[in-house]
């Protein structure tokens, strides 16, 4: 469980960077949306990331600043890199996050209105 919940938030490892096959599992949880949702929420669009200087001895503000310290120059490149913008619109992933739960409670439902095969009640009889 945890291990879903890893991969599809994309924290360990961004979308881009998946391979195909497990990217495409991500789909089926519901923490690739929540995720998706929380970290535009957090970083897409404030200003209050732009320049962050990661080491006292590294100024980040400059252009001429070592990529590998400053890897992301404010927010919005982090939300770029995470997260195709195919999966960055937050309306939809807020909107995805709530329909798991319900959809869940759906199918939980519909198991336990239908009616078991007759060979399963047999195998149980006395």
């Amino acid at each position: 469980v945890s291990v879903m919940i890893v991969l599809g938030s994309g924290m360990l490892r961004s979308y881009r960077g998946m391979s195909d096959w497990l990217s495409w599992i991500t789909y089926a949880t519901q923490t690739r949306y929540a995720g998706a949702y929380l970290t535009a929420q957090a970083f897409d669009g404030r200003r209050q990331y732009v320049g962050l200087p990661q080491s006292p001895r590294q100024n980040c503000t400059i252009p001429a600043a070592d990529a590998f310290v400053c890897r992301y120059p404010d927010g919005d490149s982090y939300v770029n890199e995470r997260y195709p913008p195919s999966v960055a619109d937050p309306q939809i992933n807020l909107v995805a996050s709530f329909v798991f739960p319900v959809a869940a409670m759906v199918f939980n439902v519909l198991l336990y209105v239908a009616p078991l095969p007759s060979y399963i009640k047999a195998k149980f009889r006395e």
